[in-house]
């Protein structure tokens, strides 16, 4: 599904060069549940940004589904990023006027769907994540948990086929982070390919393949 091969990403800070990713490389097959585990600093969050087709690399290859990556115009980037990749985030990123649902649909709606056929559609994934006696309520009247669960719900609508998560328990109490890796095993075993990008072994463990980040270099 993914193939990175000797991945490298170079900013130019004046007249200093910061090599932040080295000859990165690895593979992810469909139905990978993978964490990406690093201190600040290792070039995790550069390296995200990538597989997100947030960022480009400055040399290597990269495929996404058979397609090379490193090859896209902007466009391209796009419309892998909207289409293919679903992304949660630690501060969870919630249009705060909006209600759960009218978060969830989002996506479905700037894809030109109806608001009735997004409702539809998305009535599954609150279900999934446990959110339908929420759905009316807006983020600042749910639990840092639930609004997660909302996040991972508005990940998911657009069936993508990378769910990629930077720090989901960050900025979660111990034991609703713990709740929030049990939806995401039940999400992989259901087909779900996932990628989480974290600085804790704990979080890193539930997995079931590490790949260790350190000084820009994967070190296993």
């Amino acid at each position: 599904m993914i193939r990175m091969e000797k991945v490298n990403k170079i900013y130019s800070l004046g007249n200093e060069r910061l090599h932040v990713l080295k000859d990165i490389s690895f593979t992810v097959e469909a139905g990978d549940f993978i964490a990406i585990l690093g201190p600040s600093g290792s070039g995790k969050s550069t390296l995200m940004n990538i597989l997100g087709c947030m960022d480009t690399m400055d040399s290597g290859t990269f495929q996404f589904e058979d397609r090379e990556v490193g090859g896209c115009n902007a466009q391209e980037l796009s419309w892998i990023r909207n289409q293919k990749i679903g992304f949660v985030f630690q501060k969870f990123n919630l249009i705060p006027q909006y209600t759960a649902l009218q978060n969830i649909i989002m996506p479905l709606l700037l894809q030109g769907m109806t608001r009735s056929e997004a409702i539809s559609k998305a009535a599954e994934y609150i279900k999934l994540v446990g959110l339908t006696d929420r759905v009316h309520h807006k983020p600042k009247e749910l639990s840092g948990g639930q609004q997660q669960r909302v996040a991972i719900a508005r990940a998911l609508v657009t069936e993508p086929s990378l769910l990629l998560a930077d720090e989901p328990t960050g900025s979660l109490d111990s034991a609703t982070g713990r709740e929030i890796l049990a939806l995401f095993h039940n999400l992989n075993s259901r087909g779900h390919t996932i990628i989480v990008i974290s600085h804790d072994h704990q979080v890193a463990e539930q997995s079931k393949r590490i790949l260790s980040l350190f000084d820009g270099k994967l070190v296993s």
